[in-house]
């Protein structure tokens, strides 16, 4: 219960996303690593920042990639992760 009320409509993204999965908010092309714990997701982004999913979504579109491969933010970037997504190497598993 306490997942469904902190995350509201970002539950899915609580239920379906795993530790490492790629999470894009497309409006403001930033971009992070999913990290989560027992009842909290945090998003660890290319400035070592941690930011709570809610904050970090904030109302905002946004996507959730997975990939066989490890990602290291350091080498990433938004046009390197459309560009990926492009070509099928990072599945799409939430998109809004």
């Amino acid at each position: 219960m306490e997942i469904e009320d902190h995350y509201g409509s970002l539950q899915e993204v609580y239920f379906e996303s795993k530790n490492g999965d790629i999470i894009v908010n497309k409006q403001t092309q930033n971009f992070g690593l999913i990290s989560k714990d027992w009842k909290r997701i945090h998003v660890i982004t290319k400035e070592k920042d941690t930011v709570d999913l809610y904050e970090f979504v904030n109302e905002n579109k946004y996507e959730v990639f997975r990939s066989e491969n490890e990602f290291y933010l350091n080498n990433l970037t938004f046009e390197k992760i459309i560009d990926l997504k492009s070509k099928k190497l990072i599945e799409s598993i939430i998109n809004n």
